[in-house]
């Protein structure tokens, strides 16, 4: 099979398909030669690929099964789910290595050696598999103490991890492999204590010739991470300059961590320059096209950036999702995607459409958003029907928020409804604002439709869901003080601060004093809109209670007037974090409806 590669007999997705076929047909009967073989498929299939997933339960399954042919009696615990949000998983994995270590006779270095490029490879693809660290450690260890041994490693069954692909590797292909992934770690991981020389000791390395360009961008990954501007700069112009010996990935990946520090030093117009060229080097590129996003956003260009965000979610559409389809240049994109500052789960079909929909509905773009996040909510059921819950309940918040603010009622207290009823998810889910905000809905859209005993009732509930909502928060007060100094208080961060809460209850109760009003109990009217401006005089509220005062002829309070001039601060919203919760809040507190 890796023959016809270097021939040039087949294409990389064919060879993937019969190392698949052939790794499968291994797992029936086991033995020492075979568990070699399947390392090195392993090995080469985590070359072609970035399903990361299916690498992992190959060397999870061959481990497990390795171990229990040395040792009978070896049966690691919950071992038939493989899965990386299992917590069993790194267990499995060092149970299993340390076994087969202790129960071979003789433990031939050189298939430990592809053991270790198998888990330090899938570390470097996965962001959170840094569980296997001891282990790697294990495996580092043994290899160096028994480094006197002679190794002989198969060669020529192994598929170059670097360039080019059908190239034929040399016997210091695993080690190389091994160091470089191990560099890589430690730079995702411990930036702050990686060295320049460690960088540059490794890159002299004869195996390293095809991939020289990659240096100079962890270096700039090292120097961000401690803050070293000019350093940073350097690096990064040293690869952007050399038009001739980079690779295109590496140019890409500098272009888009390059555009997204613009962005965050506020120099928009520069990002999206930056984010361009990136989209140059590889058309419809949805980290760069999400760049543009997130500039555009950042420059209070809402439009534009809902209408890149459409673009991606058509790509999705398209692609169906990333293509997991191996090329030529598989490996080291992967690689580098992950040490990037958004990896490929951020941009997800259900991501990108719940912020699209958000992003409309921040923009008042009411039955588009309600169109989206129903879209969204059908993608998240056929998905994942039981494992998002929280995922679901936003999608269906901000599709009968989204309802409600177009003027559709009956369908957003359709969806309202639905959301009460859902009582055992709501214990789940009490660290966040939904029974706040599910309880809004009905109750706003009853007054709607002159249903005012069903909306003063849902009024009410608002009203006590605040209290738990702001206790759930106290952590976020704590560092208020000093952290915003501007004219804008970020939602995501204190949406439920007391200077907030103290707003929101004063829109509820505003809003049950005009059902109130309607329904003739002039003392209860009264009663809740003194409550209301005591919480936070609003103008219109004002506005609204002299109007009341002079319709039945009562004096004005003393004071009233001082009250208008009380400069109220602007809610923000941040816009890294966009979510549906914080965006009804802000329309609750502020709006008129």
């Amino acid at each position: 099979i890796t023959s016809k590669l270097r021939g040039g007999k087949s294409e990389p997705q064919e060879i993937q398909n019969g190392l698949q076929n052939l790794i499968n047909d291994t797992f029936v009967h086991q033995a020492a030669e075979i568990f070699r073989l399947q390392q090195i498929i392993i090995f080469n299939l985590t070359s072609l690929t970035q399903d990361v997933e299916r690498s992992f339960e190959y060397l999870e399954q061959s481990l497990i099964l390795q171990a229990k042919e040395l040792d009978p009696l070896f049966c690691p615990r919950n071992s038939s789910v493989s899965t990386f949000n299992n917590s069993f998983t790194s267990q499995h994995v060092d149970s299993s290595i340390k076994t087969i270590v202790k129960c071979s006779n003789t433990c031939d270095v050189s298939l430990m050696k592809i053991i270790l490029a198998n888990l330090t490879s899938i570390c470097v693809l996965k962001t959170s598999a840094h569980e296997f660290s001891d282990t790697i450690e294990f495996l580092k260890n043994y290899i160096e103490e028994k480094s006197v041994l002679p190794t002989e490693i198969a060669c020529e069954y192994l598929i170059n991890r670097f360039y080019p692909l059908a190239g034929v590797t040399n016997v210091s292909h695993v080690e190389d492999v091994n160091l470089l992934n191990c560099l890589l770690m430690k730079v995702k991981w411990d930036g702050l204590n990686t060295q320049a020389s460690e960088i540059d000791n490794l890159s002299q390395r004869s195996g390293y010739e095809s991939v020289t360009s990659l240096f100079p961008y962890l270096k700039c990954l090292v120097c961000k991470a401690k803050g070293e501007t000019d350093n940073f700069r350097k690096y990064m112009n040293l690869i952007l300059d050399d038009d001739s010996n980079v690779l295109s990935c590496v140019r890409l990946e500098t272009l888009m961590l390059k555009g997204f520090e613009l962005t965050k030093s506020g120099f928009q117009q520069q990002a999206l320059a930056a984010f361009s060229q990136a989209l140059k080097e590889k058309t419809n590129n949805m980290r760069a096209l999400y760049g543009i996003v997130q500039a555009f956003k950042h420059s209070h260009d809402y439009n534009s950036a809902i209408e890149v965000l459409k673009n991606i979610a058509k790509l999705h559409q398209l692609k169906n999702g990333f293509s997991t389809s191996p090329n030529q240049d598989q490996f080291i994109p992967a690689m580098l995607a992950t040490l990037s500052q958004h990896p490929k789960e951020v941009l997800s079909h259900e991501s990108i459409l719940a912020e699209l929909a958000s992003m409309l509905l921040m923009n008042k773009q009411f039955e588009n958003a309600a169109s989206a996040f129903m879209t969204s909510l059908k993608m998240l059921e056929a998905k994942h029907p039981a494992s998002s819950p929280c995922k679901l309940q936003r999608a269906r918040l901000g599709a009968a928020f989204s309802f409600l603010m177009a003027e559709n009622v009956a369908d957003s207290i359709v969806i309202a409804q639905f959301m009460n009823s859902k009582t055992s998810l709501k214990r789940k889910l009490d660290w966040e604002p939904f029974d706040l905000l599910t309880a809004f809905i009905l109750a706003k859209g009853y007054a709607l439709t002159n249903q005012d005993a069903k909306a003063v009732i849902f009024f009410d509930k608002a009203l006590k869901c605040v209290l738990p909502a702001i206790s759930n928060r106290k952590e976020k007060q704590s560092s208020r003080d000093g952290q915003k100094s501007g004219s804008e208080m970020l939602v995501s961060e204190c949406y439920l601060s007391l200077e907030n809460y103290a707003r929101l209850r004063s829109r509820l109760y505003y809003e049950k004093s005009v059902i109130l009003r309607r329904s003739g109990d002039k003392l209860s009217h009264k009663q809740c809109l003194e409550a209301a401006i005591s919480l936070s005089p609003s103008s219109f509220i004002l506005d609204h209670y002299q109007n009341f005062l002079q319709s039945n002829g009562e004096p004005e309070p003393r004071g009233l007037g001082k009250l208008r001039k009380k400069t109220v601060q602007k809610i923000g919203l941040d816009l890294d974090n966009l979510d549906v919760t914080s965006v009804a809040i802000k329309m609750i507190i502020e709006d008129e409806f």
